[in-house]
Parts: structure tokens; C-alpha cells; sequence
């Protein structure tokens, strides 16, 4: 197996970095993490970021008050590098954060609901428009793009996990 901790294209941390969960707080009072920390983390296996290697997207808390995916994703990655060479991946894991804004503020968006902002239409309106006219929830769709359509571009084959909890009443 190569090197868990590899480089590649989304600046994986260094080895003995500690990518996951400093700056996501478990406690209710407090913002589930900073604005503009989108990568969790990500783990590359023995083909790395070779184009012939999948990559698995995962998105957790499109939602702002939905932090679980965010929270399951950390420990999912710190579980698979405490596993260092016990374990083989054929690719790259990315994890990411959804909606870096909203969940900075606990709140569902800021603007637009992030889980309905990628109709064709709203993803080509995007694209296109000056990024200075951009409001909170184009700022977080033009990012998530970007991690999303370099891989494409450059003929990786990219699978896409979008991880949501419950944020309404019930049991």
C-alpha cells in the first residue's frame, strides 16, 4: 500500500497533523466549525490520485443544522487513519463540509437551502455569473463545484455521498 498520507490535488494534511475535528466542537452552544474549513480530510489509498482510481465524495451538513454528517465523516476518518497500513483503499476519500456558512451559525442556510441549489439551471447560473454577485449559498455551491469538477475534468471517475440527519421533530 502507498503512503496513507500521500499529496495530492485537495492538500491532504501531513502525517503528523491532526486534520480531523479541531475545530469542530461538540458542544451545543458552540459553531460546529469555522467558516471556510470545507475539507475534512482526505485519504488517499494505493492508487492515489490516479485518474484510473475512483474518488468517493462525501458531503455531510448541506444542511447547517444538520451537523451529523460532518460529525460521522471525522470519525470515519479518524478511524481509517488510526488503521495506517492495516487497511487498503483503491482511491481517494474526500470528505467535506456542506455548508460551511450555515453550519457555522446552526442555522438550515443563510439564504437558500443549499440541498435544492443544484438544478442545472442554478449550477449553470453559478458557472457563469461574476463571482462578486455572489450571495452565501453561491459561495458555498461555486466551492463544492470546484472540489467536485476538477476530478471530473481531469477523467476521474467521481462518486458523490450527500450525508443528511434529521433536523425536524419527532422520535
Amino acid at each position: 500500500m502507498t503512503e496513507l498520507h500521500g499529496q495530492n490535488p485537495f492538500t491532504s494534511p501531513a502525517p503528523d497533523s491532526s486534520p480531523v475535528g479541531e475545530s469542530i466542537s461538540t458542544d451545543s452552544q458552540e459553531p460546529v466549525e469555522e467558516p471556510g474549513t470545507r475539507i475534512i480530510d482526505c485519504i488517499e489509498g494505493e492508487a492515489g490520485d490516479d485518474t484510473a482510481a475512483p474518488l468517493l465524495i462525501c458531503i455531510g451538513g448541506l444542511h447547517g443544522n444538520e451537523p451529523g454528517g460532518v460529525h460521522a465523516l471525522e470519525r470515519v476518518a479518524r478511524k481509517l487513519r488510526g488503521l495506517g497500513d492495516g487497511f487498503a483503499l483503491n482511491g481517494t476519500l474526500l470528505a467535506l463540509r456542506g455548508n460551511c456558512a450555515a453550519l457555522a451559525h446552526k442555522k438550515r442556510f443563510l439564504d437558500v437551502d443549499l440541498n435544492r441549489a443544484w438544478s442545472s439551471e442554478d449550477v449553470q447560473r453559478v458557472r457563469t455569473q461574476d463571482p462578486a454577485s455572489d450571495g452565501p449559498s453561491d459561495i458555498e455551491v461555486r466551492d463544492l463545484l470546484a472540489h467536485i469538477e476538477k476530478p471530473l475534468a481531469a477523467g476521474r471517475k467521481v462518486v458523490l455521498l450527500d450525508l443528511h440527519s434529521t433536523s425536524g421533530g419527532g422520535p
